[in-house]
């Protein structure tokens, strides 16, 4: 071997393992993409959304009432049935009373002497004194009768439907609790207008007004919605429930919604930003409330903790643990590790 290829030996051998180094970089690299685990992401969005409130309850008469005589007796008329439609003042039913018959004869004995003495004064052979003493005595019996009259006479407080009946004619009237619980023949409800109780949460109550829409859904009118507004709220929260109750009023002039129904009442507040993901993004972690999900960065799955909020639809609502931007893993999210490395196949995300 010549002087100078000996010279040219250990440069030869430097540059032929730079060529290897170099082929084994690339290797590695193709190893580590091919490992990187195949995953489907969503974007996290900001977006406005409107809050929903949803709250079971049941349906109520607007006004109804329990209607019994003031005195006990029996049912000599009923003059309506379960069905019909009263107007305020209508007689519901007559109650004999032996009270009544009494009250009754004194003011027939009453009225007649008052009717003599009143003529004679007229004719002036009745001192002053004897014409006013008359007449007082005369005004009390009158005003005892009536008030005993209207007593065994059931009449209606206001306009509306007679829902239950609970006695019949000829049956004995009691001031003892019945079928109804407190006395009553009969039971009287208005529901041109009907309302809805619901239990509203110590974190929901700041954002309930009077006056606010409110929108009800009944089992019994699955494809129907109707409108209403809250027409009551209680000014204080229940200690051991930490909730409140609140009235939502609905009117019913045709009588389609029937007090007993079962339903949804939907409140909608203002719209507010909110951080959104889909809600198959989300891992619960076992055994315990916490949420998590994993964010890509760099092609790498890293855990994020999150503290979720309400469903809308298909995506959850995030208060922490995210920022908008962010890319996380859904389908295939189960395969990963803190760390992993990944490969999004997505076509509606790409990096």
């Amino acid at each position: 071997m010549s002087a100078n290829n000996r010279k040219l030996l250990p440069f030869l051998i430097l540059l032929t393992g730079f060529a290897g180094c170099g082929k084994d970089t690339d290797r590695d690299s193709t190893s580590l993409a091919d490992a990187a685990i195949p995953v489907h992401a969503v974007v996290v969005t900001e977006e406005e959304v409107s809050p929903v409130l949803e709250y079971s309850g049941t349906v109520e008469p607007w006004v109804e009432a329990a209607l019994g005589s003031e005195i006990p007796g029996r049912i000599e008329h009923l003059y309506c049935d379960v069905g019909d439609t009263v107007r305020a003042g209508f007689l519901i039913a007559e109650l004999g009373s032996e009270t009544l018959i009494q009250v009754r004869a004194n003011f027939d004995v009453i009225e007649k002497d008052w009717m003599r003495i009143k003529s004679l004064r007229e004719a002036g052979t009745v001192s002053q004194q004897t014409y006013d003493q008359t007449k007082a005595a005369f005004n009390a019996a009158k005003a005892t009768y009536e008030k005993t009259l209207a007593s065994t006479q059931l009449r209606a407080p206001f306009a509306g439907v007679i829902t239950h009946r609970y006695l019949d004619e000829g049956e004995i009237f009691t001031l003892m609790p019945g079928v109804a619980g407190s006395p009553a023949i009969v039971r009287l409800m208005l529901f041109d207008t009907v309302k809805v109780r619901i239990s509203v949460t110590e974190g929901e109550y700041p954002h309930i007004s009077i006056g606010q829409q409110a929108r009800l859904t009944l089992d019994s009118y699955p494809d129907a919605e109707f409108a209403g507004e809250v027409s009551k709220i209680a000014p204080t929260l229940d200690t051991r429930s930490r909730t409140a109750d609140v009235e939502v009023r609905f009117i019913n002039p045709e009588g389609i919604i029937k007090p007993g129904m079962f339903g949804m009442v939907i409140i909608t507040l203002e719209p507010k930003p909110m951080l959104l993901v889909n809600r198959d993004a989300l891992i619960r972690q076992t055994g315990t409330g916490i949420f998590y999900t994993y964010k890509i960065e760099d092609n790498l799955a890293v855990r994020a903790d999150v503290v979720k909020g309400d469903n809308y639809g298909n995506r959850v609502e995030i208060k922490s643990g995210l920022e908008a931007g962010d890319i996380v893993i859904t389908t295939g999210k189960m395969n990963v590790k803190n760390g992993a490395g990944v490969k999004i196949v997505s076509p509606e995300v790409t990096r």
